[in-house]
């Protein structure tokens, strides 16, 4: 069960991270609404039909990333902003990650180590920052265009954003480990994501002191050679990519949730049997701007609960396939 108790440690401090996060959010929006407006969040709240709702979700995404962005995409209050949460979700991460894996603190400690890691912290940190921004104007465009359009384009949105997103990274911060260090060459996208989706491992690169030449090689039989002298090479690259990385898909994460928590809202209130709990345990016709944040907050527990599930059941498979 170690993989479900790390996974519990990550997760944890997470849904935390989320709730903050959401109630701020809702608290912009309830600034920055009026009276009629959060009339409307009502009524559509308790719509009979889909698309009106998540519509509805969109629309105060939006009016939440605006007031914590502004009304323009591109702006200097845009980017600081940006900046300001982009460091936020990567602290975040980072701590989680020393939380979950040992082997943070002995990288982030080492002095051989933590010299490479300082190296590129600069220039990778700097293309992290600037493809979160990028991802959230991606982000915003995307909420904004998709608004007057049909059921399949709001549904499509959320798995539009998040390609998106990927590849804005992937690009951005591959062209700065080239520059960090060519010689080590870029990974494909996929060999990338799963270098990024591991974040127990730590990426490395490593360069020959001499290069491997003809006469070095002893043939030993069977088509193996044995190294005259032995292979000299050195580390010249060590950073934790996962953490930029996963930082980055955060930027835009409550729009999913935004979607994920109205839809859930939409359910509960539905349901002839829980209808009226639901109703008064949201509080969704008093304060429907905080009870969406609420939705989110259960909805992402939901969520985290199932992948706890789903790995608790790989663990115990695991085990019994080793005894």
């Amino acid at each position: 069960m170690t993989n479900t108790l790390s996974l519990a440690k990550a997760l944890l401090p997470a849904l935390a991270g989320i709730a903050a996060f959401c109630y701020y959010m809702a608290h912009l929006a309830e600034k920055g609404s009026s009276e009629l407006a959060r009339q409307r969040l009502r009524e559509l709240l308790l719509e009979r039909k889909l698309l009106p709702a998540m519509r509805g979700a969109f629309v105060y995404f939006l009016r939440a990333s605006d007031r914590y962005f502004g009304p323009k995409l591109f702006s200097w209050k845009a980017l600081l902003r940006s900046i300001a949460l982009s460091i936020f979700w990567i602290a975040g991460v980072l701590a989680a990650c020393i939380a979950v894996y040992p082997n943070y603190s002995s990288w982030l400690g080492g002095n051989i180590s933590r010299k490479l890691i300082l190296q590129s912290a600069g220039v990778l940190l700097a293309a992290s920052l600037v493809a979160d921004y990028v991802s959230v104007c991606v982000t915003r465009a995307i909420a904004r265009a998709v608004m007057a359009k049909g059921r399949l384009w709001l549904m499509s949105a959320v798995a539009v954003d998040l390609v998106a997103s990927v590849l804005v990274f992937y690009f951005l911060f591959t062209s700065a480990k080239l520059v960090v260090h060519p010689a080590n060459g870029a990974l494909g996208l996929l060999d990338s994501l799963r270098v990024w989706f591991n974040p127990a491992g730590l990426p490395i690169g490593i360069e020959f002191l001499r290069p491997l030449s003809a006469d070095m090689l002893v043939a030993r039989g069977d088509g193996n050679f044995d190294i005259k002298g032995g292979l000299l090479t050195e580390i010249v690259y060590a950073f934790p990519e996962s953490v930029l990385f996963l930082s980055s898909l955060l930027t835009s994460v409550w729009l999913w949730l935004y979607v994920l928590g109205y839809l859930i809202l939409f359910a509960a209130v539905r349901l002839d049997r829980i209808g009226v709990s639901a109703r008064r345990f949201l509080k969704t016709t008093e304060d429907p701007i905080n009870s969406l944040a609420l939705a989110i907050v259960i909805a992402s527990a939901v969520l985290f609960t199932i992948i706890l599930a789903f790995t608790a059941v790989a663990d115990g498979l695991a085990y019994l396939s080793q005894s």
